[in-house]
């Protein structure tokens, strides 16, 4: 409202510096050093019966951008939880009795594209068969296995959309893992000694981006890595220089696989695809309420997606946490960070 944003020199600071909480917390004090406190909300009286009321007394969310130092103050007890721990040291801290991992699975995956529509100046995706090769060189089982963290949670998908999501369907899967078959198709599309260009990947991406690489250097693709911020990832996305991307998605936590058709397709700046095929399928789901025609339009986009090799996804990527023993966490929600601060309770 006007007469609240008013109070500060600029308008964005109002909510950031003075949050507001009328739900289960209430915002506390907000400091982009020290964090953000939540404190319970007594006077909330909704949401008991389905599980929303909060816990917890007090919640301060630090940042700590170093994992390192993440875990040290986990060692010490100076933190009860961190989120987004490596493979290697989530499991190694799950060894200590002191300690919990937790691993909760939302909507969020991993994906490969490429610029299928020619956007940049390198055109070597625009022939389907370069696509194919190189989804074909990537081995998704040992990326579950050795690379992508959250244990049991982790596990291959045939298509972006999930299940929970309303009209999510598909008759078709991804390209099986052939290495052999992969560089034989690389020859046929003129490329007998690899190819070289830069693979791109945004926080939360990089170990999985860089696992790919290692694997196409087996069929002598040689791919430059890019670490990108999401800001830069967004900039070079508009400025057509997203040749390749390893990247991750969450459908924004909508339970409709419109999330995945309009994220990727519709003449956007994500669109690297140009796939008239699939924007017109975009158009007809958004055109209709009839369940089963909308369940059909999806079928269609995802099945096309896997059969013209457009996106291809890898694996989920769960939402991966290390606590303390005291603490006790809630899985199955939909939320985009795994959790919500309801989700938590002292044992």
């Amino acid at each position: 409202p006007q007469h609240a944003q008013s109070k500060f020199k600029n308008w964005q600071d109002f909510g950031r510096k003075n949050p507001v909480g009328t739900g289960p917390y209430k915002g506390g004090a907000l400091d982009s050093n020290k964090g953000l406190v939540l404190e319970r909300n007594e006077s909330y009286g909704h949401g008991k019966e389905a599980g929303l009321s909060a816990k917890i007394k007090r919640i301060h969310a630090i940042p700590i951008p170093d994992v390192q130092t993440q875990v040290a103050q986990l060692l010490t007890g100076g933190i009860d939880l961190i989120k987004a721990v490596p493979k290697d040291q989530a499991e190694e801290l799950d060894k200590d009795p002191r300690f919990t991992m937790a691993a909760t699975q939302s909507m969020v995956y991993f994906y490969l594209a490429f610029d299928a529509a020619g956007r940049t100046k390198n055109k070597t995706f625009t022939d389907k068969r370069v696509r194919k090769a190189l989804m074909m060189a990537v081995d998704r089982e040992s990326l579950v296995k050795n690379v992508i963290a959250g244990g049991s949670e982790v596990r291959t998908i045939d298509t972006p959309c999930f299940p929970v999501q309303q009209g999510c369907a598909w008759t078709t899967k991804p390209v099986a893992y052939d290495p052999v078959g992969a560089k034989k198709l690389l020859a046929e599309a003129g490329f007998p000694n690899g190819l070289d260009f830069t693979l791109s990947s945004f926080s939360g991406a990089h170990e999985v981006s860089e696992a790919v690489a290692g694997q196409w250097r087996k069929i002598g693709v040689r791919a430059k890595l890019f670490r990108m911020t999401f800001g830069s990832y967004r900039k070079r996305q508009r400025d057509n220089k997203q040749v390749a991307l390893l990247g991750r998605y969450s459908s924004g936590g909508l339970p409709d696989a419109s999330a995945i058709t309009d994220f990727y397709f519709g003449g956007t700046a994500r669109d690297y695809y140009r796939d008239k095929v699939l924007d017109g399928l975009r158009l007809k789901v958004k055109s209709t309420m009839d369940v089963n025609k909308r369940k059909e339009f999806f079928r269609q986009a995802m099945d096309r997606m896997n059969n013209e090799h457009i996106i291809f996804p890898i694996a989920t990527n769960p939402a991966v946490f290390v606590h303390t023993a005291e603490v006790n966490m809630k899985k199955g929600s939909l939320s985009n960070y795994g959790v919500e601060p309801t989700d938590l309770s002292w044992k």
